[in-house]
């Protein structure tokens, strides 16, 4: 969502014959029986099925709306914690690489923090000002750059999951699937190379 689809019209630009249909998957959701010509997922890769290419690699930081962005080291504890529950531990890993970098008084322990079923709910109220959240940087990183989002403790990043895009290299669109994952890596930077099919 602000990853991709911003990015899009640059592809569809420069490959007009070439339609792209997104569909957003939810966790819960079975992605694997669902038709799709190429795959972007975040974590683990599923089966030999698919040629895999790890594309992106998150640096998970933390961030507030700017309008209530706290720099001051000794007042975080006074905002309160966002956590989403398809992230599962990342909260704990910043806090755990912010205590070793700072020490343990610098950043106050909390209570349970505030927790919402999806990320981008999560994120939503981070957006207005409801707490701290600890964020993907090349999710949020558009946010950042407009001044919705501060980031808090920039010298504290711990590494997230990688993103991998996949597709079946025996699929009926396979020209076409190629051509718009090459250009998802050189898009991130990517060696063409790769670590599958691309060699």
């Amino acid at each position: 969502m602000r990853w991709l689809l911003p990015r899009l019209p640059a592809f569809h630009a420069g490959s007009p014959a070439i339609k792209v249909s997104v569909r957003q998957t939810h966790t819960p959701e079975s992605w694997l029986d669902l038709p799709f010509d190429v795959a972007i997922r975040r974590g683990d890769q599923p089966s030999a099925r698919l040629a895999t290419t790890t594309f992106l690699r998150e640096d998970l930081i933390l961030v507030a709306a700017v309008r209530s962005s706290l720099g001051e080291i000794d007042r975080l504890g006074e905002m309160p914690l966002l956590e989403a529950d398809t992230r599962p531990g990342e909260l704990s890993a910043w806090l755990v690489a912010a205590r070793t970098r700072l020490g343990e008084q610098a950043i106050p322990k909390r209570g349970r923090p505030t927790r919402f079923a999806h990320f981008y709910i999560a994120l939503e109220a981070a957006l207005q000002g409801q707490g701290l959240l600890v964020a993907p940087s090349v999710v949020v990183g558009n946010l950042v750059d407009e001044g919705a989002l501060d980031v808090l403790f920039p010298q504290i990043s711990v590494p997230g999951r990688p993103y991998w895009l996949g597709f079946d290299p025996q699929g009926p669109k396979v020209e076409a699937v190629q051509q718009f994952s090459g250009w998802l890596l050189e898009t991130a930077g990517c060696p063409a190379s790769g670590d599958s099919a691309h060699s």
